[in-house]
């Protein structure tokens, strides 16, 4: 996992509802039939993941590459 998100996931995990970490490895491998995933309309390529309170924002390529983990509306600024 990116050493940039770890510290942001531990404190989401440290809250014991939701497990990040796993959810952004289930993301990488491509695992995501579970999940509730859009594209963002205003960005190309550019996706979120949504699950309870927290935001994924990933782009996808040829890989996937995370560009920010926040709670719902923080993680849309600075797009």
């Amino acid at each position: 996992m990116v050493k940039k998100w770890k510290k942001q996931i531990e404190k989401i995990n440290s809250s014991g509802k939701i497990d990040i970490g796993k959810i952004v490895e289930d993301l990488i491998d491509g695992k995501t039939s579970t999940y509730d995933i859009s594209p963002l309309e205003w960005k190309k390529n550019i996706f979120r993941l949504k699950t309870s309170k927290y935001r994924i924002v990933f782009e996808k390529w040829a890989e996937i590459k995370i560009l920010k983990i926040d709670k719902r509306w923080d993680v849309y600024k600075g797009l």
